[in-house]
């Protein structure tokens, strides 16, 4: 209809009935088709697509005749596993720094609501080393959002001192945030050596 731009150049030629032909050195092909190969990965490993299912069909169009011994299914591939790594390397940094920004900015929040919200004052021991003394520290310091240090034995048996933040108390474990390790954790309240309420 007169819409499409002219495209022809040294290396693409429209033929008078509308098709292109391509004129790729063998290294560019394998370029191209590795790029498409990387988007059908990507769609694969995300579950969407992304293509709306157009990059199958066009590494079959690409695919050359007789390819002679330039071996393109296997040279596309490997080129498409390296951008693949690529991208999950990239993407695994992005999604760490976001990570770390929504933890800061969550842990600035806290801090600001401490600073102006009055906390109630534990009745308890604290630091506690009873096991129902502990308990109830723990579930005072979720109850309020407080920061815990306690003397935790690991299995190896060696005893830690670990900043948390406690979440849940389930029967005999403490979900909390640690602190020193920047993650969710699970603690066995009978290796709680003793807790203080910070």
């Amino acid at each position: 209809m007169g819409f499409m731009p002219s495209i022809a150049n040294e290396c693409v030629h429209a033929s008078s009935e509308g098709r292109l032909h391509f004129a790729l050195p063998a290294e560019d092909l394998c370029d191209l088709v590795a790029v498409l190969r990387f988007v059908q990965q990507i769609e694969t490993r995300m579950e969407a697509p992304l293509t709306e299912q157009k990059a199958r069909p066009l590494i079959h169009s690409l695919r050359p005749g007789n390819a002679g011994q330039f071996n393109l299914d296997h040279y596309s591939e490997v080129l498409a596993k390296r951008f693949t790594k690529t991208f999950e390397a990239a993407l695994k940094k992005k999604v760490e720094g976001v990570s770390a920004k929504y933890r800061r900015q969550v842990r600035d929040l806290l801090a600001q609501r401490a600073v102006t919200a009055e906390r109630p004052a534990f009745q308890g021991a604290n630091p506690a080393s009873e096991p129902a003394d502990v308990a109830a520290l723990l579930r005072f310091a979720i109850e309020n959002e407080s920061n815990v240090d306690m003397h935790y034995l690991r299995a190896t048996q060696k005893e830690t001192v670990e900043r948390v933040r406690p979440e849940s108390l389930n029967n005999d474990k403490l979900f909390a945030f640690s602190e020193s390790r920047q993650s969710y954790c699970a603690y066995r309240l009978a290796r709680v050596r003793s807790a203080r309420l910070l």
